[in-house]
């Protein structure tokens, strides 16, 4: 064999070998769906012609090793798994991005997780759409959020920060899966009602707060549910702010004053009913490009799902344009 046409052959199959999108698996994502998942992408992936290597991983600290390990030697770098996940990536790139001042991998995801809040938002909530982007997509330039709590840790988040309620349930609903129970009722819906039950006749909510936007009208009083927005839904798809978007330069608020268990869940229940279009005494919306949280007492908190805490104060600001995701061609912000 000639060797010019040797060494051309070998960097035609090296291209190649490069040329496969790198897919990155979370088998934790929706309580183990991530791992159950994995046998049934690949399969679908080849059913739209879309070369692929899926690579799964091993714990938190190796997936983000490999996002920022490819965030840019891949043009498209693909994510599998929940808000948690999502999160995670965008994180990683962007810590990639102002290190190194350069470009990173435009982010495309794909849901097994429990809640898929952010994908709802964006138009990939269905497995069969977030792949058809893959192949054909248009690219979304979207703002991350950053919060900065009172000991001067900073985290990026994509979906929502949340205080009050949110926090007592999903450490209940913790405890009860820790338990071994897995139906809705003794994981979910049991734990969560009796956690604020209990935090309403402790005196532990409604809480005190003030919050302090960089512009407009600021709040304070207290509430029982305080939500930073980046995205328009809550808890598995509940629209709270039609306001909120991920592609525009803001983050948004909506806080829900309820003084009891039973005005909460009434809430909830119109919140989710009329797709977030309340207008109640109990419903405070907002936005600013950047602002603060004030707590009369320190709180536990969740970023995208995940507790943090406890603070006192919490510092959040719109860092617009920050990285770029593939969406669906016919791309919809829904609420």
């Amino acid at each position: 064999m000639c060797p010019d046409f040797g060494k051309a052959l070998q960097k035609e199959v090296d291209s190649r070998m490069d040329s496969k999108l790198k897919v990155i698996l979370n088998p934790s994502s929706g309580q183990g769906r991530g791992g159950q998942f994995a046998s049934k992408l690949q399969p679908l992936l080849a059913q739209h012609r879309i070369d692929a290597e899926i690579i799964i991983s091993q714990s938190e600290s190796h997936m983000r090793e490999l996002f920022a390990g490819m965030a840019q030697s891949e043009p498209l770098l693909v994510a599998v798994g929940g808000d948690t996940t999502f999160t995670m990536m965008a994180q990683e790139l962007w810590r990639v991005r102002q290190q190194t001042g350069r470009d990173v991998a435009e982010m495309a995801w794909i849901g097994v997780g429990t809640a898929n809040d952010i994908l709802l938002h964006v138009g990939l909530h269905k497995i069969q759409a977030a792949v058809m982007a893959l192949k054909k997509g248009q690219t979304l330039n979207i703002t991350l959020a950053e919060i900065t709590d009172d000991s001067g840790q900073a985290e990026i988040f994509l979906g929502s920060v949340s205080f009050g309620a949110a926090p007592k349930v999903n450490e209940a609903i913790s405890r009860a899966r820790k338990r071994g129970h897995t139906s809705a009722l003794m994981a979910e819906w049991g734990p969560g009602l009796i956690s604020l039950k209990q935090a309403f006749r402790s005196g532990e909510l409604p809480l005190d707060f003030e919050l302090e936007p960089r512009s407009g009208r600021g709040l304070s009083g207290t509430a029982s549910l305080i939500l930073i927005l980046n995205i328009p839904h809550f808890s598995r798809g509940i629209p709270v702010n039609n306001f909120a978007a991920l592609d525009t330069p803001f983050i948004d608020w909506t806080v829900l004053s309820c003084q009891s268990l039973s005005s909460l869940w009434l809430m909830q229940q119109r919140l989710a009913r009329f797709k977030g279009e309340v207008i109640h005494e109990d419903i405070q919306v907002g936005q600013s490009r950047e602002g603060r949280l004030i707590l009369m007492t320190p709180q536990f908190y969740l970023v995208d799902g995940e507790l943090r805490g406890p603070t006192r104060e919490l510092s959040f600001r719109a860092i617009p344009e920050a990285l770029k995701l593939r969406v669906p061609e016919e791309k919809s912000l829904v609420v």
